[in-house]
């Protein structure tokens, strides 16, 4: 008997085993169905698949033999794994030296012939083999093993469906403790950052009302810093609750006129829209569609209000929306004449706390794109932008119907 050699890259061949989690793994149907096929087709009265670790031939499935693992050193497979892209066949194991003394040989199961396809990894590791095995000299055809290099490649796909099942479950478990810390975020940012801060803005506008008269004019300047910055820090909060709260259990669709639902919006900015003496354009009759009613004034808004803060100085924005209907969503698009957005700023502008001008100069949190760009994700939808520096923006998104 010949003991099988160490294949060359076994550390690798190793990990790519054990990261598919089947070893010592209870009895499944999907591989003994695959084993009890492959001795009806090959007629043979044992089928195996096999795993080879560094001491043993582990059976995942054994058709025919009441083993649940051999010897590394005796197994048939562990010779096979050194050549994985090679069927190993042996018509006659007492003809042949690797095996004739072999203890599976002469005593039982009494191994004469063997066929084993090597089970390769997408990467190219061997990790056992799907074989056929009986006690008389044997021949497989053409066709026999065509069928097992097929049967060989199913178990293989069985693995890698299996390691991505449990990659998604492992995924699942991630988001759903993510969606609790999510959940304790907003409590601390609804009450236990939100309160405090209401306090310090109280406190500083009685400051403002009961002494701005007696405080010198820096003292003055410093408390307007101070509200100011009160205000933003509430906006943030503000809009970091809108964003966590984007596809939430319980924001149910319902059917959405968005005509009127553009005069919502329209009603929710007017000082912003008066003041800027901003021109909404609804292009034609807009649709109704399938959506959250709360998450798409928060879309729209938050588009329009862009439009209007983002416009050229001292000339009057004009947005103009429009919606066109596809095979199996809405395109729609907002499109302003303010200071536009440069090429390689059309990406970054959607992340989290994107901003492309100081605060100075335009307000704003930078959430407003990154909330928009959640909410028509939720809604099946992509949203992006067209637009260059000094030529407005026309900002499209689809929803699916």
């Amino acid at each position: 008997m010949i003991i099988p050699s160490i294949p060359e890259n076994e550390t690798d061949r190793l990990k790519a085993l054990n990261d598919y989690q089947v070893l010592d793994t209870a009895p499944e149907d999907n591989f003994d169905e695959i084993t009890q096929l492959a001795t009806e087709i090959c007629e043979t009265p044992i089928s195996l698949i096999t795993l080879v670790d560094p001491d043993r031939q582990w059976f995942k499935s054994h058709h025919g033999l009441d083993r649940k693992e051999t010897p590394r050193q005796h197994a048939f497979c562990a010779h096979a794994i050194n050549n994985p892209n090679q069927i190993l066949e042996v018509r006659d194991a007492r003809l042949d030296r690797r095996f004739a003394d072999n203890p599976l040989v002469k005593d039982d199961p009494n191994i004469i012939f063997y066929t084993g396809v090597p089970l390769v990894s997408p990467h190219g590791y061997a990790l056992g083999t799907l074989c056929v095995i009986d006690q008389k000299p044997k021949v497989l055809n053409a066709t026999q093993l065509h069928a097992l290099k097929v049967l060989a490649n199913q178990v293989v796909k069985l693995f890698e469906l299996q390691k991505a099942n449990r990659k998604l479950k492992e995924s699942q478990k991630k988001i759903e403790k993510t969606n609790e810390e999510l959940k304790q975020l907003n409590h601390v940012a609804s009450h236990d950052l939100r309160e405090p801060l209401r306090m310090i803005s109280s406190f500083i506008g009685l400051l403002k009302r009961n002494y701005s008269q007696t405080l010198n004019e820096e003292a003055n300047k410093y408390i307007e810093i101070a509200l100011d910055g009160s205000k933003r820090m509430n906006q943030l909060i503000l809009d970091i609750l809108d964003h966590s709260s984007v596809g939430k259990e319980g924001a149910s669709k319902e059917q959405i006129d968005l005509n009127k639902l553009i005069e919502d919006v329209k009603q929710n900015l007017h000082t912003q829209i008066d003041e800027a003496n901003a021109n909404i354009i609804v292009a034609e009759k807009l649709p109704t569609l399938n959506a959250s009613k709360t998450d798409m004034i928060s879309l729209f808004q938050n588009l329009v209000s862009n439009a209007i803060k983002f416009k050229i100085k001292d000339k009057a924005p004009e947005i103009e929306i429009l919606c066109q209907e596809k095979h199996n969503y809405w395109h729609v698009s907002i499109t302003d004449n303010g200071i536009g957005i440069a090429i390689p700023d059309h990406k970054r502008i959607f992340g989290m706390f994107s901003r492309l001008h100081k605060k100075s100069d335009i307000s704003g949190t930078g959430l407003g794109l990154a909330i928009c760009e959640k909410i028509v994700a939720q809604h099946g939808g992509e949203i992006w932008v067209t637009s260059n520096l000094g030529q407005g923006s026309t900002f499209h998104f689809t929803l699916s119907k």
